[in-house]
């Protein structure tokens, strides 16, 4: 009689496995339903390196009227400067980042430094849909990933005890989570918030060395030394 047949199903590794991997879907949404309340300037953003700065705008999402243009890269907000430590480093609020404001912004546009009035705004749900539904290449970054999810969650579920099965769950959900964080903007909203900034930094960019190559490593391994059926 096989495993399955007898009932055989989750042993107490299994078990934390799915209790970890549950952790990280909800820890993930939890991160983007927080951020969704922070204030923004609207706008998605480029991690580029670009004379002094890391955040390059290249997308109002929000659709606010705002003196940036695409291509504007941030320098200081407020007075606040952001220069080498874009996207690296927690930097506290300047006054007046609250939504409903207007704050004035120094940005490098064509390689020439430009004060613009910025209003601050709060994200939307238009806002989410136009970066993950009508980007078509967010869009198929977004439904691979969550199906890579599904996949190894179906895996897991049919086979638990299978130890191959349990590190592509690890796998699928790691990557999962980084997919969900990535539904809404870095940016300043991250930068600015402190909690914000620590959980997109590990669901956004930590996971990858953490969880995302080991599991990728262990499941290889698994999968390469497993007995033939």
């Amino acid at each position: 009689m096989s495993e399955s047949s007898r009932g055989v199903r989750f042993d107490r590794g299994a078990k934390l496995v799915i209790v970890f991997a549950l952790l990280l879907v909800t820890g993930s949404v939890a991160q983007i339903v927080y951020r969704f309340t922070l204030p923004s300037d609207g706008w998605a953003v480029l991690t580029e390196e670009v004379a002094d700065t890391n955040w390059l705008y290249y997308q109002n999402l929000v659709g606010a009227a705002s003196d940036l243009q695409i291509d504007d890269a941030v320098l200081d907000v407020e007075g606040v400067s952001l220069a080498g430590t874009a996207s690296t480093s927690y930097v506290p609020a300047p006054p007046g980042w609250q939504k409903g404001h207007t704050v004035t912004m120094l940005v490098r546009r064509d390689g020439v430094p430009v004060e613009v009035a910025v209003p601050v705004v709060g994200w939307t749900g238009k806002a989410l849909l136009t970066r993950n539904i009508l980007d078509p290449v967010q869009f198929a970054s977004v439904s691979g990933a969550l199906l890579l999810m599904v996949v190894g969650w179906f895996t897991m579920l049919r086979r638990p005890e299978v130890p191959s099965a349990l590190a592509l769950l690890i796998l699928s959900t790691a990557v999962g989570a980084t997919s969900i964080s990535g539904i809404l903007p870095d940016g300043l909203s991250v930068q600015f918030d402190h909690t914000a900034f620590l959980m997109t930094g590990f669901f956004s960019y930590i996971i990858f060395g953490t969880l995302l190559a080991p599991s990728l490593l262990v499941f290889t391994c698994l999968l390469y030394t497993s007995p033939s059926p």
